[in-house]
């Protein structure tokens, strides 16, 4: 997860549900599904081991940004302990890790998830090109620059009075491109 930034170590801890914080807009589906928060409750009735949630540990609060749906299971059936795999970071960093969850997961993210999860990385990382934002969130670069054009996000043109540049990665290294040549054509 090179996109936390601050990421020192990863462990996996237990916490207690009510520890873990969901009202920091790191949630990128629109909503939960409950007959998959069903299915989850009766694996784990059967004693099945379900993934660990994952955090971002900021010093202060655990911030949930993957595993909505796994919590919600264990709290439903009232259980006080969840296993979390918890990372060092920010709550920005638990919302920018929440766009790149659940690509391939079971349960396909729809499409106004994928909308939600583009804007928030959009209106967070704006400097991101669209190719980095698309690899990120698991969707096309066109979807990426249509809905930034949409949204009026990311000063992608030099027509509206900024700077056009975009973090690109090329062989490995990051760094800033200028691109108003491009996006301009002059």
């Amino acid at each position: 997860m090179a996109q936390l930034g601050t990421l020192i170590e990863e462990e996996i801890v237990t916490l207690a549900p009510y520890q873990i914080r969901i009202d920091g807009g790191t949630q990128c589906r629109e909503g939960l599904n409950e007959s998959h928060v069903q299915e989850l409750v009766d694996l784990l009735s059967e004693d099945t081991e379900l993934d660990p949630v994952e955090v971002v540990w900021d010093g202060q609060h655990y911030w949930l940004f993957n595993g909505f749906h796994r919590l919600r299971a264990h709290e439903r059936l009232g259980l006080t302990e969840v296993r979390a795999k918890v990372t060092p970071g920010s709550l920005e960093d638990a919302i920018i890790a929440s766009a790149g969850a659940n690509k391939d997961t079971c349960l396909p993210r729809t499409n106004d998830d994928k909308r939600k999860a583009i804007t928030k990385t959009l209106e967070l990382r704006p400097q991101w090109s669209d190719r980095e934002i698309a690899k990120h969130c698991g969707v096309s670069p066109s979807t990426v620059g249509t809905l930034r054009k949409n949204l009026g996000l990311g000063g992608a043109s030099a027509q509206d009075g900024q700077i056009a540049q975009r973090f690109v990665t090329r062989n490995g290294r990051q760094f800033m491109m200028d691109v108003q040549t491009i996006v301009t054509g002059k």
